[in-house]
């Protein structure tokens, strides 16, 4: 199961991206102090654009979704997420399922 969320850009644009269990569930450790402002960092486990497209087309299969989903651009944005000094809080629906499938015996890195 992946996590799909979206956010309207500045500029008005549609932004979206998912989490995927199968992916760290934490940061890396960053070595060393850390800075004063520390500089923005890849989210440690969204799903690659790839990966984000298929499972758009999967979750909402419509020809309006197919047609955003063609002229999407793969891009970056920076947002404040909720985190602890190690990285960006895991969303609580990726943390329920991945409990809830660990419950049935089944491993959540595999059923994506």
């Amino acid at each position: 199961m992946n996590v799909l969320h979206g956010v309207w850009s500045a500029s008005g644009e549609l932004c979206g991206w998912a989490e995927d269990p199968a992916l760290a569930a934490t940061a890396p450790r960053r070595r060393g102090r850390l800075p004063r402002k520390p500089p923005a960092q890849p989210h440690p486990f969204a799903s690659p654009s790839d990966r984000l497209r298929e499972i758009a087309m999967v979750v909402v299969a419509t020809p309006l979704v197919e047609a955003l989903v063609d002229k999407a651009e793969t891009g970056e944005l920076v947002l404040l997420l909720p985190s602890l000094a190690s990285g960006p809080l895991v969303s609580p629906e990726l943390v329920h399922a991945a409990e809830a499938l660990a419950e049935r015996g089944v491993d959540a890195g595999r059923h994506t």
